[in-house]
């Protein structure tokens, strides 16, 4: 370069700087701040989108749950106005009546039945009517005669638009709520958490469309207040079934969830740490299985990982037992073998010592019939037959005797 203290102008070698190339790490780093300012971008970009969609006050909120709920009526009204108790199918009409018969059962039996099975198994039954209906509907239809059809067009229609405004009023209900699951959503974005806060969005609002579909306004509470449960739920699933390597059966996460609890409860009060028969008493489970969900629960070790304290560049799957692998003493042994028999099968001839080795596979665990062996050596199969008993003869000889001692040994 050129010198600027020097008027001269003239270029001194002393004044050349070394501009280092960028090494794999520093690639390897823009890559990831280009990424994140991808992703950063996208959360903007959504966080911004929803934020222009306004909140719902309490008297707004209220009045589309209460027109929710006339559209809900309407469309049960409107299907069940034709049903026609001879058209429902034999099984059906048993499966609706098992689903009454436990809703029954549940009310006056002296076992506690959570509220959210209550609910789950009420809304079966409303699915299942309004489905046997709209069947009954769709089958009376196609028989109708034809200045019948008029009339069940006009139904059809009216169906049609109290499906669309119902469909309306949910849309608006969950798109007014969209910023409470981005704010429920921070609160699970946490340091090596499986899940990105967008993905995390993306199961907070099927929660949210849960909700909106169970919400009963009858009960007296908040909508956002209810939708939180479910919100928070559906992200903890999502981080318990695609957070690990190896999908746990949700009953096993939940049995590991309250075993933490129950634990921490019990070290507080016994000062110390429960025994496994106190923790399966706590949360009433059996200790056999109590132990074995904790086994199964265990986390995880990848084969590729370093041994820890080791100078070397050893790994776990180097400490694991290969079964299929021969171990030094026994290649030792089974070459030394090799070698006896190589030499008992030199006191025969060229062409006995190939029939024996083809005959019984020796060294390749290959064996061959006689009639193969005949076609290798250009022999008749009864000619094969010969070779072989009088290498056997041989064989049998005393004087080779100590070779077999030998190959037992």
């Amino acid at each position: 370069m050129v010198s600027m203290n020097d008027p001269e102008g003239i270029i001194s070698t002393d004044e050349f700087v070394e501009v280092p190339y960028p090494d794999d790490s520093t690639l390897a780093l823009d890559e990831t701040l280009e990424e994140t300012r991808s992703i950063l971008s996208s959360v903007a970009a959504y966080l911004k989108r929803i934020s222009k969609v306004p909140l719902l006050k309490p008297k707004e909120e209220k009045e589309l749950f209460e027109e929710l709920q006339i559209q809900k009526t309407l469309l049960r009204k409107i299907v069940f106005q034709f049903q026609d108790s001879n058209l429902v199918n034999p099984a059906q009409k048993e499966r609706l009546k098992q689903l009454f018969c436990l809703k029954q059962w549940s009310a006056n039996s002296h076992i506690k039945i959570s509220p959210e099975i209550l609910g789950k198994l009420q809304d079966l039954i409303d699915d299942w009517k309004t489905d046997i209906a709209l069947e009954v509907l769709n089958e009376q239809y196609n028989r109708s005669e034809v200045s019948q059809r008029e009339e069940f067009e006009a139904v059809l229609a009216e169906l049609q638009l109290v499906l669309e405004r119902t469909q309306d009023i949910q849309q608006h209900l969950v798109e007014a709520n969209l910023l409470l699951v981005a704010s429920i959503a921070k609160q699970f974005t946490f340091r090596d958490c499986p899940l990105s806060f967008l993905d995390l969005v993306q199961e907070g609002n099927i929660g949210l469309m849960t909700a909106v579909h169970k919400f009963r306004l009858e009960k007296g509470y908040r909508f956002s207040t209810y939708a939180t449960w479910w919100i928070s739920q559906a992200m903890r699933r999502a981080l318990e079934e695609q957070g690990q390597l190896i999908r746990l059966p949700s009953y096993i996460i939940e049995a590991r969830r309250r075993a933490n609890h129950a634990s921490i409860d019990l070290t507080k009060l016994l000062g110390r740490e429960p025994k496994m028969d106190e923790l399966a008493d706590a949360i009433n489970i059996a200790k056999s299985k109590l132990s074995n969900i904790l086994q199964v629960s265990k986390d995880l070790l990848s084969l590729d990982s370093p041994i820890e304290g080791s100078d070397s560049k050893a790994t776990v799957a180097d400490l694991i037992r290969d079964d299929t692998a021969i171990s030094p003493e026994e290649e030792i042994s089974s070459q030394a073998r090799r070698e006896i028999m190589e030499k008992l099968l030199s006191t025969l001839s060229p062409q006995q010592a190939r029939v024996i080795k083809l005959r019984y596979g020796l060294f390749d665990d290959n064996d061959h019939t006689l009639a193969q062996i005949g076609e290798k050596l250009k022999i008749t199969r009864e000619r094969v037959r010969q070779i072989e008993l009088e290498a056997l003869n041989k064989l049998r000889h005393p004087t080779r005797l100590h070779y077999w001692r030998e190959l037992l040994d």
